[in-house]
């Protein structure tokens, strides 16, 4: 879906001016004028991933009465806004209105091929794209997008075991599947599991809370410690994504194919060698498919996860971790299978070491500044994106919650990962 991306422009009319500008991550196939200070301006917010901003100035931009080129432009990236939002009833709309602008116009067959991979995607999953009510279930139940149970709920976790440094444990025994017998509940009690179709991750449900980002004793770019409110729950991605799982939005066309996996096996090895662009293409497909918005993690969305509820200043991994010189049987060789080591207070595993998890935030050097209610810092250096979590060939001291990372977005590194966040009504 990227194939042609480094190559593309825009031009952009400012008057009686046109200005050429490289789109980096912005979906065009060619150049197009884009007419006005408003649809310059809804470009540039796009650009700068500020989404629903933008939406609201393309659509301004559009009862400006542009050109059908014009409008078939910005129609597109009006429809690309949505699919950054997880509205996708809306995205779908704006392709359409894109293609009936000028159905020759140079964005016209990335509409087709987003409108293609929708439904698709929406064929292959057995239901439309439109998000179905939630529904209430038990404790501990998996539920998909309409509130029925897809697959058996999961057995409980088991009680905790003492290892000795490093030690893995080993993948669960599977046992028959059993009624859930816990009386109904909200759905969004946290502990929750939630996925919301086959392919889909399996999620969990977070609390929301307050935490301390940051630490006094790490590196300068993780200070000033400051107090952030996560102010709602949200739902984590209990596992990184996995080949599996990114493999199933390939074979929809919702994300570039050819991910190496260096011979170390797919399947539920976590997915590698991928990029920020890469990741963010698998949260559209998802929020498209399922009619619910996926997304990247926030820095301190993943921060707040990784610490499992710790009042603690840092977090640590070694010891219950793949990452160098902590005790496992891949440290400095190579990924683990997901879910190989005891998950953490909030239930997810593998938040420490294994591979580095990119999240929506953009560079900056330190915290001043940083926003303090879990949303993602969009201003700052956005050519590059902060990881998280440390990797299998990193030493013990980046494998905790409070170091950071940060690569270029169009890294394809063999320890880059990531997990998904979805968002609760």
């Amino acid at each position: 879906m990227r194939q042609a991306l480094k190559a593309l422009c825009m031009a952009v009319a400012l008057g009686q001016g046109v200005v050429t500008l490289g789109l980096g991550t912005a979906p065009a196939a060619a150049q197009e004028q884009v007419a006005g200070p408003v649809l310059k301006e809804a470009y540039d917010l796009y650009q700068g991933a500020r989404y629903p901003e933008a939406a609201a100035k393309f659509e301004q931009g559009l009862r400006m009465n542009p050109s059908r080129a014009q409008a078939a432009v910005a129609f597109f990236l009006l429809g690309e806004s949505y699919m950054q939002t997880g509205e996708a009833f809306k995205a779908k709309a704006n392709y359409e209105a894109s293609l009936q602008a000028d159905p020759q116009s140079q964005v016209s067959q990335q509409a087709r091929e987003r409108l293609g991979a929708m439904a698709s995607a929406g064929a292959n999953t057995g239901r439309s794209a439109g998000p179905p009510p939630a529904q209430p279930g038990a404790a501990g139940q998996v539920f998909d997008s309409t509130g029925r149970s897809p697959a058996p709920p999961p057995p409980p976790p088991p009680p905790p075991q003492t290892a000795g440094r490093g030690q893995a444990l080993p993948p669960p025994a599977g046992r028959p599947p059993q009624a859930a017998s816990a009386p109904p509940v909200d759905i969004f009690q946290p502990g929750t599991a939630i996925k919301d179709c086959e392919a889909c991750p399996a999620m969990v449900v977070i609390p929301p809370g307050q935490f301390q980002m940051g630490s006094h004793r790490g590196d300068d770019d993780e200070r000033p410690v400051h107090l952030v409110t996560i102010p709602r729950p949200i739902a984590v991605g209990r596992f990184e994504v996995t080949f599996a799982e990114y493999d199933a939005c390939v074979a929809a066309g919702g994300c570039r194919s050819n991910v190496s996996d260096r011979g170390w096996g797919r399947g539920a090895q976590p997915v590698i060698h991928v990029t920020w662009n890469d990741a963010m293409d698998y949260t559209r497909w998802l929020s498209a498919i399922t009619g619910r918005r996926y997304r990247l993690p926030s820095e301190s969305e993943w921060e707040y996860a990784a610490r499992g509820g710790s009042q603690a200043e840092d977090v640590f991994g070694a010891g219950q971790a793949n990452c160098e010189g902590c005790g496992s049987p891949w440290d400095g060789k190579r990924p683990a299978p997901v879910g190989r080591f005891a998950p953490n207070g909030f239930g997810l595993h593998d938040m420490l070491g294994n591979v580095w998890e990119w999240t929506l935030d953009c560079r900056n050097d330190n915290y001043r500044g940083a926003p303090p209610d879990g949303s993602p810092w969009l201003a700052g250096d956005c050519s590059r994106r902060s990881l998280r979590g440390g990797g299998y060939k990193d030493g013990a001291s980046k494998a905790r919650a409070a170091y950071r990372n940060k690569d270029p977005i169009t890294d394809r590194d063999p320890d880059n990962g990531f997990r998904v966040v979805r968002e609760l009504p």
